[in-house]
């Protein structure tokens, strides 16, 4: 890992985000295809040598992205996390392009593509996280506002499943120097630790004014809120290093208390 901030070049950061974006996308793809029935073996086969050509892509981009951040531990982590799961998935492509897409065949490669995209896409966000905390840009807005916005049972976002939360807000503004989308994504896998270690239990999200550093809190203790819905990815394995880090180069701070399984945001006011 050999880059220093000072000398990354915003436009090809850009470009390896897009390229990584748009080979997960491909792969996604190929998933639904592969579970469609109504797909038949020719049109499934006619897409895999793009969707194998992607592998080198997302290999090539997320190590761009990642050798571009100040986070060297947790990007060698995600580095690390994501090479064995390209290696293992770009192995079944070269095994399944040369053969017909009948059932057998077929149900091979879907087991393997369905398990490494979802590892890959959590990845993703993770890359995504740690790329919007270190250019992205932060705005003085209300934490509350972001919370809700978070938190709307009608958004949906793409590959991430919706767990059910109660949201406590305090009545008064909560104004808080922060990126957007570094609060969306870190509330995300806050709680994807927070229901691995509490599977099946509601979460509670408790917005916390502080005139030092207002905080956000995911925990399961029931209280009485309002019901909402948040966009949740899967538990990875760097999931927490990565979280940590990311807040840490905004300023903020993540805690976990594995054993309490509670989860808490903080940003300096």
């Amino acid at each position: 890992m050999g880059s220093t901030m000072s000398t990354v070049d915003p436009r090809r950061i850009a470009l390896a985000r897009g390229s990584l974006r748009d080979a997960m996308g491909s792969l996604r793809n190929l998933e639904q295809l592969l579970s469609s029935m109504r797909v038949g073996p020719r049109a499934v086969s006619s897409v895999l040598p793009a969707v194998h050509a992607s592998c080198a892509t997302i290999t090539r981009s997320a190590r761009e992205i990642l050798d571009a951040l100040p986070a060297r531990e947790s990007s060698k982590l995600l580095a690390d996390f994501i090479t064995p799961r390209v290696q293992e998935l770009d192995r079944a492509l070269t095994s399944a392009v040369p053969k017909p897409m009948y059932a057998k065949n077929r149900l091979r490669l879907e087991s393997v593509v369905r398990r490494t995209a979802a590892d890959l896409e959590a990845a993703r966000g993770l890359v995504e996280l740690l790329a919007e905390a270190a250019w992205g840009a932060s705005l003085r807005v209300d934490l509350s506002e972001l919370i809700r916005e978070a938190t709307k049972k009608e958004e949906r976002v793409a590959h991430a499943r919706r767990l059910e939360v109660t949201v406590v807000l305090p009545e008064a503004p909560n104004q808080v120097l922060v990126n957007p989308s570094v609060v969306f994504r870190a509330l995300g896998f806050a709680a994807a630790l927070l229901a691995g270690r509490r599977p099946g239990a509601r979460l509670q999200l408790l917005v916390a004014p502080g005139e030092d550093a207002p905080s956000v809190t995911l925990d399961t203790k029931p209280r009485e809120g309002t019901p909402a819905a948040l966009a949740v990815p899967a538990l990875i394995e760097p999931t927490l290093a990565v979280l940590t880090a990311a807040l840490d180069m905004v300023d903020g701070r993540f805690e976990w208390d594995d054993e309490a399984a509670v989860a808490r945001l903080s940003w300096s006011s």
